[in-house]
């Protein structure tokens, strides 16, 4: 139990930092967002930490440890218990759905750790790719989910693994599709040219195979890049983009 004297003690930033393992950059850190502002300043300027700054910092560190960001925790430091306890199942749901991820992952990988183990150690870099492709357009779709469309973690998870296996075939296609597309930018090729017109057909028919040439599925699909932010990270560049909305419109000329 601590004493009088123990909740009168201060401390510098450098023994605070001693005594909670935690740098004296991240202390200031957590100062200039607010987090753990120091009970005391001496009369030169020097930070002093209080008793119940140090149990506060414990309290961060905590809390940072698994995995609620800094913006969140100093309304969870001042709720009340019933508040924390949902906020802290919120997040064991999500962490849950984030090591449910990773399983998945670790799970392809094994997958072809063992095929390369029956070939004599031998590594298909055609399923490598497909492999980064196919994990990398998953976190995609997932953040576009949540974060544009505002599913929860858990519905956009499901939705992801709703995916028939056969679609794996279409993100490869997609990806050559784009890398063929940079190639083509940077080789400086006109969008009217033979071979713009060529990658523009692949790209209708890609998109005919995912919509079943549906125009509401079509249209959903427009409506599905129209919605994104402009700094959401997409699948292709905007000169990707411009340059098979021009190679589609020299086709219909």
């Amino acid at each position: 139990m601590a004493t009088s004297a123990d909740m009168n003690t201060t401390f510098t930033v450098g023994e605070i930092a001693r005594r909670t393992a935690v740098t004296v950059r991240t202390l200031h850190h957590y100062e200039q967002v607010g987090l753990l502002v120091p009970s005391e300043r001496t009369a030169s300027g020097h930070r002093r930490y209080g008793a119940r700054d140090v149990v506060r910092l414990r309290r961060i560190v905590t809390l940072t440890a698994i995995g609620i960001p800094l913006r969140e925790i100093a309304a969870l430091l001042d709720a009340s218990p019933q508040d924390a306890l949902v906020a802290l199942r919120a997040q064991r749901e999500q962490l849950a759905e984030r090591r449910d991820r990773l399983d998945a992952s670790i799970e392809r990988i094994d997958a072809l750790v063992r095929r390369a183990s029956e070939n004599d150690g031998a590594l298909d870099r055609g399923e490598l790719e497909s492999l980064m492709e196919t994990i990398a357009m998953e976190n995609w779709a997932h953040r576009y989910m949540t974060e544009v469309q505002g599913m929860s973690p858990a519905d956009a998870e499901a939705a992801i693994r709703s995916v028939p296996p056969e679609a794996a075939e279409g993100t490869r296609k997609w990806s050559a599709l784009i890398a063929d597309v940079e190639a083509a930018l940077a080789e400086n090729v006109a969008p009217s040219s033979e071979r713009a017109q060529a990658l523009a057909q692949r790209w209708r028919e890609l998109i005919e195979s995912f919509t079943g040439g549906d125009p509401k599925k079509h249209a959903q699909v427009v409506k599905f890049y129209a919605d994104l932010p402009r700094d959401f990270p997409k699948p292709y560049s905007d000169a990707v983009q411009a340059f098979i909305h021009e190679a589609m419109a020299a086709q219909e000329r």
